[in-house]
């Protein structure tokens, strides 16, 4: 996320940032695979100049997402492409499929173009040494992959592994095992994209992971061909649940979000008024907004530190949190409730 001038949009929590980029994301990958699939018969998908432009929209969005969407989906998208190569068949992909990784390619740069990545990777890089970072990181894959990046949640993934495994058949072909090897390596990728950040990666950069690691696990056990197929209407319902979930889920990330940031727009304008007056100190209030996810801004001391520094940044030399008895205090309102309640 790029910050300017300490401005409210550096502020970015919960599912917002994360489930709904990878969602769409996955989305897209589902689209390439069926580009990728009509490849291999003698009829590929028609393409149109506005299906192109879609696709390059598209790419352009997903690729602004994150660094971990941005790793895994190179990492398939590669993998598809040599499969394709080494059959023949990447002639014949679909020019739409071709506009959507040029988009990806475009908003990837942009990404890595952001000033506010520079700031973070600057700020991460004086932590600490390799070795500790290699240390920690380790730490990091093995809670992403046995804890679920909190408590013991790992048991029910491996439980759930287990259950594909066993009610399953290892692929028959070298091709469903190639494939499965790709998803297990853009599995590791999204963890090795937090490898500058690992100091600060919470648990909700390891879903991810996991998601591309149970994909994998059924790539490489697909169910037995003895079972029936499951009914088109149970999966449609399927669907339509899991992205109601997501749309749930993340439309409290998104409420934590905009609370945050009129918070931080109002504390911005405050600093600015008297750095105006050429006051030497400025009070601001605390955050009040819990935050659908943990975040930078869960810990009052992080947030001191951080209004001392807008505050000098815009020309007011002291900045402190404001103590007194009508002040909001940290971590008192509930963006959902106050939502509901404005109605």
């Amino acid at each position: 996320m790029t910050c300017s001038e300490f401005d409210h949009s550096c502020v970015s929590t919960g599912a917002a940032a994360y489930l709904w980029p990878a969602t769409t994301g996955l989305f897209m990958l589902c689209l390439i695979r069926r580009a990728r699939d009509s490849a291999y018969t003698d009829n590929p998908i028609a393409s149109s100049w506005p299906m192109r432009f879609g696709w390059l929209t598209l790419g352009i969005v997903i690729g602004t997402g994150n660094e971990q969407l941005v790793a895994a989906m190179f990492v398939v998208l590669t993998g598809w492409g040599w499969m394709l190569w080494h059959d023949g068949k990447l002639r014949n992909l679909p020019s739409h499929a071709w506009w959507g990784v040029a988009g990806l390619l475009i908003g990837a740069a942009i990404l890595v173009a952001a000033p506010g990545n520079y700031a973070r990777l600057g700020a991460q890089a004086g932590t600490s040494g390799i070795l500790s970072t290699i240390f920690r990181f380790g730490l990091y894959i093995g809670g992403a992959y046995f804890g679920l990046g909190t408590g013991d949640l790992g048991r029910a993934l491996w439980l759930g592994i287990c259950v594909i495994v066993l009610t399953g058949v290892i692929a028959p072909t070298k091709k469903q095992r190639t494939e499965a090897g790709i998803w297990l390596v853009a599995s590791l990728a999204t963890l090795g994209a937090m490898l500058p950040l690992v100091n600060y990666a919470s648990p909700r950069t390891t879903f991810l992971a996991v998601i591309c690691l149970v994909v994998a696990s059924m790539t490489l056990f697909p169910q037995k061909q003895h079972q029936p197929p499951s009914r088109p209407k149970v999966s449609a319902l399927l669907v339509l649940a899991v992205w109601m979930l997501v749309l749930i889920d993340g439309f409290a990330g998104w409420t934590a979000n905009r609370s945050l940031a009129m918070e931080m727009s109002s504390r911005l304008a405050t600093i600015r008024t008297a750095a105006s007056l050429g006051q030497t100190s400025v009070e601001v209030p605390y955050l009040a907004t819990v935050p659908s996810r943990l975040t930078f801004y869960s810990n009052p001391e992080h947030d001191r530190d951080f209004i001392s520094a807008m505050a000098a940044r815009t020309g007011v030399p002291k900045g402190r949190h404001d103590t007194s008895d009508n002040a909001p205090k940290p971590l008192t309102l509930n963006p959902l409730k106050a939502l509901k309640n404005s109605f």
